[in-house]
């Protein structure tokens, strides 16, 4: 059965010097996402998407890589736009991404009620977009657009109940391309 994942990328280098969309996965976060590419159904993957942040890109291509695919960029997999607000360290972030998910509007620009229509377009194109019609896909993007994906995907309110577990990334979810049923929700990267 041909599936979705959608996966966040895990830890990354916060660098206040640096723009948020370009900050890279740390060591760490690399280890965790080429461990993640040993899992045996991690062969089924056809086809890779990703947010044109570095971060999600580095996923994306760790990913990719294993199965001989290159990245397909998809701007609608990006995360809420933060450059209204600046560069937060990773507790202050999660923090204000929290209090907006509880206030139904995206962290930064944006609200959230418009937000579930643009992370459902992720999933489609994602399991749509390549060009084999039986193949398995997954995409590369961030937690706060993966939240809001699931609470459309269950048709439940925008909550910060659904969001990933952990402090650092690096969660997936799956679901059914051609229904975009959901199959199972958040699993950490390490987990089968």
């Amino acid at each position: 059965m041909p599936v979705v994942y959608f996966i966040t990328h895990p830890d990354v280098v916060v660098d206040p010097a640096v723009p948020a969309p370009e900050w890279r996965l740390s060591p760490r976060g690399r280890t965790r996402m080429t461990s993640f590419c040993d899992l045996p159904f991690v062969r089924s993957i056809t086809g890779v998407y990703a947010s044109n942040e570095r971060k999600a890109m580095d996923g994306g291509e760790i990913l990719a890589a294993r199965n001989g695919l290159t990245v397909q960029v998809r701007p609608a997999l990006h995360e809420n736009d933060r450059s209204a607000t600046g560069c937060h360290l990773r507790n202050s972030a999660r923090r204000r991404m929290r209090s907006s998910l509880a206030r139904t509007k995206a962290f930064g620009a944006g609200k959230g009620r418009r937000t579930p229509r643009r992370g459902s377009s992720p999933a489609q194109q994602a399991s749509h977009a390549t060009k084999r019609p039986a193949g398995t896909s997954a995409s590369s993007s961030h937690g706060g657009v993966a939240t809001l994906l699931l609470c459309h995907l269950l048709r439940q309110p925008i909550s910060r109940t659904l969001e990933q577990p952990g402090t650092t990334g690096g969660n997936y979810f799956v679901s059914d391309r051609a229904s975009l049923a959901l199959i199972h929700d958040w699993k950490d990267i390490g987990q089968a």
